[in-house]
């Protein structure tokens, strides 16, 4: 165990590890940039974990699970889903938005969510520059609900605009639990 850390604390950095493991090879199979880390070097709360890429600055990565309120898990019509969707984002975002420039806010969705990633693509329009006012490097959305099947995530960019979009995960194709 990490020195000054409870029991309870190196439980809950495992956790983060493992599901940074899920996210960072379908990000550098996104982007092209790998990026490394350490699971116990960063022993702060926030960012959750400090990582490096090749040229070697160093990058925060939060872990957060999105929070979308219960009346929203049933959309009335077709956009409502997908634009309650967009406000839990940008109030995650908020509550994220000290971690400073260089820091990868990473929303996770889990279980009944899988469907919310497509709906934000079909929300008309997003507007990606929107997301920049929260001072963070890039904002990702990790849908985690294939990860028991596939052992991996799938990913949908908020920002930069650059980046903005739904990337096609690596296991696309693939035979669940295979």
């Amino acid at each position: 165990m990490s020195k000054g850390m409870s029991d309870n604390e190196f439980s809950k950095k495992e956790c983060e590890a493992m599901q940074l493991d899920f996210f960072l090879p379908e990000y550098t199979f996104a982007t092209g940039h790998h990026l490394t880390y350490h699971p116990y070097c960063s022993r702060s709360e926030a960012p959750d974990f400090i990582c490096w890429d090749e040229a070697g600055p160093r990058i925060g990565i939060e872990l957060t699970r999105l929070q979308i309120p219960p009346r929203y898990v049933e959309p009335l019509n077709d956009t409502d889903s997908g634009l309650s969707a967009l406000s839990a984002v940008h109030n995650s975002c908020a509550r994220k938005a000290g971690l400073g420039g260089k820091t990868i806010l990473v929303l996770q969705v889990h279980d009944g969510f899988e469907s919310l990633i497509s709906e934000l693509c079909s929300v008309e329009p997003v507007e990606p520059n929107k997301f920049d006012e929260y001072g963070l490097m890039e904002i990702w959305l990790a849908d985690y609900s294939k990860v028991e099947a596939f052992g991996s995530v799938e990913l949908f960019c908020i920002a930069p605009t650059h980046l903005y979009g739904h990337y096609i995960p690596s296991f696309d194709g693939c035979k669940p639990y295979g």
